[in-house]
């Protein structure tokens, strides 16, 4: 009935990468009283309601058909997805915090409503990292659920946010990660299918997930640890974090930096318990889940424009983007607390920078793979 859509990570995540120029200009426009109410809680959610999420949106739904060999998405299915990410920027915009978690409960339902059905279709789990699907969105409807009895904004943020992130890049990288390494012997086809690992991707995701629970039950020190040993595990185990490609890669330059930035976060805030989770967090945020998110995406939009991986290797547009999000992390963890001043305006316009370098080829490379189409 509707005409299928191969690629929706095309559309998807350009609207990402406004979501997040609106998440963060969210501040001087607060600052310069473009807008009237404290936007704290408005930051965080278009971050992780609309940017992240229409980041992972883009990429499932461009990868879950061609990983189980199931039906593509659909046009009602991306404007479905597309509609939902608007509606979300413009009712954090408007202060409408509580329509604006109850349209990300339907963004994660219409998501489980597109993935589930096609590996039940098939009946296939194309690697063991899927195995972390059912914990991300669990988590993530606990996380959203919580909030509407206790309205309170962490089960939002460390369960309905960070925890459906990390566990997403947890499961997909344990794949994605060392084939866009070009470590050797982790190729990555459509349809390849590996030997899955039951138990030990179950006993990971309980770890992880429990580091979660125990941080929104105030035992930080114990839930900051814990997620250091099992990401760090996963990192160097799974990630391939100290082993070397068979080529040199600035994306899996990118990837490792960005793990890095995830490690580092989860020890900073082990040592510095007492000050400055916020600042810390951002480590994370930006250096961490917005550059690796972006390394991925940059080979999704390479595969499926049907252009030369080259770009890869030793592209001065990939060095730009990680160093200018390196360096917008650590701008913003030196802001610290504060959100106006020189440290804050700096991170905010070279993240601003480095996602519009990112845009800026992507569109290009989206236009040359329509143009090849036609």
């Amino acid at each position: 009935m509707f005409k299928k859509v191969d690629n929706p990570y095309k559309l998807l995540f350009s609207i990402g990468i406004i979501s997040g120029l609106l998440g963060v200009f969210i501040w001087p426009f607060f600052n310069y009283r473009i807008i009237g109410f404290y936007p704290k809680q408005a930051h965080s959610q278009i971050m992780f309601f609309s940017f992240f999420w229409s980041f992972v949106a883009g990429f499932l739904m461009t990868a879950i058909p061609r990983m189980t060999g199931s039906k593509f998405a659909t046009r009602l299915d991306l404007f479905w997805a597309t509609l939902l990410v608007i509606v979300q920027c413009i009712l954090n915009y408007t202060e409408l915090y509580k329509h604006s978690y109850l349209i990300y409960l339907l963004q994660i339902l219409f998501l489980i409503y597109f993935v589930v059905p096609r590996f039940l279709e098939k009946k296939k789990i194309p690697f063991d990292g899927f195995l972390f699907f059912p914990a991300a969105f669990t988590m993530c409807l606990v996380g959203i659920v919580s909030y509407y009895f206790s309205e309170d904004s962490r089960f939002l943020v460390i369960i309905a946010g960070e925890a459906f992130l990390t566990n997403l890049i947890v499961g997909l990288g344990s794949r994605l990660i060392p084939a866009l390494s070009r470590i050797p012997n982790a190729s990555m086809h459509p349809g390849m299918v590996t030997p899955l690992n039951f138990k030990g991707v179950t006993i990971k995701a309980i770890l992880l997930n429990l580091s979660f629970l125990l941080e929104l039950f105030f035992f930080l020190e114990v839930a900051y640890l814990l997620r250091l040993l099992v990401v760090g595990f996963i990192a160097i185990k799974s990630f391939g974090l100290f082993k070397k490609g068979s080529a040199f890669s600035m994306l899996a330059v990118g990837l490792k930096i960005s793990i890095v930035f995830m490690l580092i976060s989860y020890v900073f805030k082990i040592i510095f318990i007492q000050h400055s989770l916020i600042a810390h967090s951002h480590l994370l945020y930006i250096g961490g889940l917005s550059l690796l998110t972006l390394m991925i995406a940059t080979r999704v939009t390479l595969a499926h424009s049907q252009t030369n991986l080259n770009y890869e290797f030793k592209s001065i547009l990939i060095f730009s983007i990680v160093m200018l999000l390196s360096m917008a992390a650590i701008f913003r963890w030196i802001s610290n607390f504060n959100f106006s001043g020189a440290w804050l305006y700096l991170s905010i316009f070279v993240f601003a920078i480095g996602v519009l370098i990112w845009l800026w080829k992507h569109l290009s490379l989206v236009r040359s793979s329509n143009i090849q189409k036609d």
